[in-house]
Formats: structure tokens, C-alpha cells, sequence
């Protein structure tokens, strides 16, 4: 016998079925999570798969504050960083090599975006911060947009552990800022092995990625 229920969730694709009974060895078995589309005659059709969701088509309008920040070039410490570690491992892809290039200076770029929000910057290497011209909520969604997008990329390099590197240190990266934010926040002076385990939380990710491929 099956048991559990099933449901029609609404979001961004339409109804949704989710399935959540188990299936005895004699029901025909369907994808978790399949689009209804209606017959002619307004019944619901069988399900079918939803369209697949990548490559993803970006929209360069959103990105307007991610180039305006990238117009002005830091001294590119990580890129000179992944250039030395190749003397050592002489990765064969130069294709490869790029997208890591791309996807740490992408995060990085990124998350300068939100710590001139969350630090109440007026400058960002001399000029004024991106918030100050596009806005806050902008800015915020474009530094989100540009996090996905370099998952995207992570992604496509089709190297598990270089997925789980990139998810890990993401997840690092997020609460070493609130680690640091809170003791800003709340005037208080971390220890050191406090202070030591947050900036290695913020900066991890670019040498874990450096090195895993």
C-alpha cells in the first residue's frame, strides 16, 4: 500500500507536483518534480520533466554594478596567487585555468559589493562605492547574481570536489563575515584563534580553489 500525500506547489514554473508517497513495485513511477499541463478539456495531462535550468542565459543588465566595480582593477594578489601554484602543478587546461581565475575573482568582486554595504563604505579604491550610484537593493542582487553565476561556473568544470570546495568555502566566507560583523556590531574583541579561524573563513575560498584542480 502507498502511503504519504501528494500536493500542487505554486512557484516560479507553475503548479508543481510533489510526490511524496512511496510507490509500491507496480506504480508507475514519474519524476519527483514534473510540470501539469492541462488537456484541452481542462484535465490535468500526465507529467512531464521540467525544461533544464543550465547553462543559464544571464541578463548583462543586472550585471551593471558588478562591471562598474570591475572597471577599477585591485592588484589582482589571487590571479598572481593561482599563476605561482601553477609552477607547481602545471595544469594542462589553460581553459581550466581561467575559469578558476574567473570564479575566484568573481566572488571576491562580489563580496566587496556587500562589505561596502555592510561596512558603510563611502570608497572603493578611490572611487565612490557601487551602492552610491545603483542603489542598495540593486547591488545586493547583483552581488547574489554574480555568487550563482560563478556556482555556474564551478559547475561546469564538471569536478565534484571542486563543487564541494566552492560550496564549503562559500558557506565559510558567509559566516566569517558575521563573525566579523557581529563583534563590530556588538563592540566586542574576539581572541585571537577567534580572529584567526574568521580571516581564514574569508579567505579560504581563494586558495582552496587554487589548488583542488
Amino acid at each position: 500500500m502507498s502511503t504519504g500525500t501528494s500536493f500542487l506547489q505554486d512557484d516560479l514554473y507553475g503548479s508543481i507536483f510533489v510526490d511524496t508517497r512511496q510507490k509500491d513495485t507496480h506504480q508507475t513511477s514519474f519524476p519527483r518534480f514534473c510540470t501539469m499541463a492541462p488537456n484541452d478539456d481542462g484535465n490535468n495531462a500526465p507529467p512531464s520533466p521540467l525544461p533544464p535550468a543550465l547553462p543559464h542565459k544571464r541578463d548583462p543588465s543586472l550585471l551593471e554594478a558588478f562591471r562598474y566595480v570591475n572597471s577599477v582593477p585591485g592588484k589582482d594578489v589571487r590571479g598572481k596567487l593561482i599563476d605561482c601554484f601553477q609552477q607547481w602543478f602545471q595544469v594542462q587546461s589553460e581553459g581550466t585555468l581561467d575559469a578558476i581565475k574567473d570564479i575566484v575573482g568573481d566572488l571576491h568582486n562580489a563580496s566587496l559589493l556587500i562589505d561596502d554595504i555592510e561596512d558603510n563604505s563611502k570608497l572603493r579604491r578611490g572611487n565612490p562605492v557601487a551602492h552610491s550610484i545603483f542603489g542598495v537593493p540593486t547591488v545586493i542582487n547583483t552581488a547574489n547574481y554574480v555568487y550563482c553565476l560563478a556556482m555556474e561556473k564551478c559547475h561546469a568544470l564538471e569536478h565534484p570536489v571542486a563543487m564541494q570546495v566552492f560550496v564549503g568555502e562559500l558557506l565559510n566566507l558567509h559566516r566569517g563575515q558575521g563573525h566579523d560583523i557581529a563583534w563590530r556590531d556588538a563592540i566586542r574583541c574576539p581572541t585571537e584563534e577567534e580572529y584567526l579561524v574568521m580571516v581564514e573563513d574569508k579567505t579560504g575560498v581563494s586558495k582552496a580553489l587554487h589548488v583542488v584542480v
